[in-house]
């Protein structure tokens, strides 16, 4: 089997509020709505989502009482597409009033 192909993360604390599951992955924090996941681990009571197994290598998150598995990568595509923040790229400062010339010479 070719381990190129799965994704490794460092998971380092996983907290539920309400809905939402919040994550923090790879030294990133990640927030989602578990309602576009799993209605399943949504509607579960705070007991039972607490109640999960991280896999050794951090691709996976398993909750055995209601036999549910998420993966850690489609949790963080979910928050980016949630909660995206776009960087703000300056543009080129361009001068459009043509009252604003180059002035040269002695023409004044």
């Amino acid at each position: 089997m070719n381990n190129k192909n799965k994704k490794t993360h460092n998971i380092k604390n996983i907290s539920f509020d309400g809905f939402y599951i919040n994550l923090f992955v790879d030294e990133k924090p990640y927030k989602t709505d578990l309602r576009k996941q799993s209605l399943k681990l949504a509607n579960s009571d705070f007991k039972i989502k607490t109640n999960y197994k991280i896999s050794p290598s951090g691709y996976g998150i398993h909750w055995e009482d209601i036999d549910e598995d998420l993966s850690v990568d489609g949790l963080i595509k979910s928050a980016e597409k949630q909660f995206h923040y776009k960087k703000i790229i300056p543009k080129k400062l361009v001068f459009r009033d043509k009252s604003i010339k180059k002035r040269s010479g002695g023409n004044s």
